[in-house]
């Protein structure tokens, strides 16, 4: 599961994307649930959490804009 929801992000970080914009793609969870800020913020956290391990990998890197794929 980690290693598919990685492969989406960094799918999404060909170009730069920011936090929230990838929140918006719904790369973790899918289609938004009820209630809608409750998915907002899981995703965020989960996306977060994925950030910051492909970081430590040095397989992204941040930006201006937010972050972008390395590899």
């Amino acid at each position: 599961m980690i290693t598919q929801r990685e492969a989406r992000l960094l799918d999404a970080l060909s170009t730069p994307q920011s936090l929230d914009r990838l929140v918006q793609r719904r790369l973790i969870y899918g289609k938004v649930k009820h209630p809608p800020f409750v998915y907002d913020h899981m995703e965020g956290q989960m996306v977060a959490k994925h950030l910051e391990r492909l970081l430590r990998q040095g397989r992204i890197a941040g930006t201006g804009a937010g972050f972008r794929r390395l590899t």
